[in-house]
């Protein structure tokens, strides 16, 4: 799925995000969706593609997961409020 602003969505990556609870694993899983981002949306720096996968990593935590897991995002992707800065 490719959005309004160019940026592509994996569901299923950000599925596999969701059940991360090791920071290692946290960190190359980010870096994963970063790389995925830069690689289908060149246009954008990497501080860009970075900012995008926090807001998407926000935005389907607070959709599809429950209080516990939502926390744990947070944390370990290193992401502050609803925002996600």
């Amino acid at each position: 799925m490719t959005t309004k602003t160019g940026s592509t969505v994996e569901p299923d990556a950000l599925s596999r995000a969701m059940r991360v609870t090791d920071q290692t694993e946290a960190d190359a899983c980010f870096d994963a969706l970063v790389a995925h981002c830069m690689l289908h949306c060149p246009w954008l720096t990497r501080d860009e593609a970075i900012e995008l996968e926090r807001r998407w990593l926000v935005l389907f935590s607070a959709r599809f997961c429950d209080d516990e897991t939502r926390d744990r995002v947070r944390q370990l992707y290193r992401l502050g409020g609803d925002n996600g800065q």
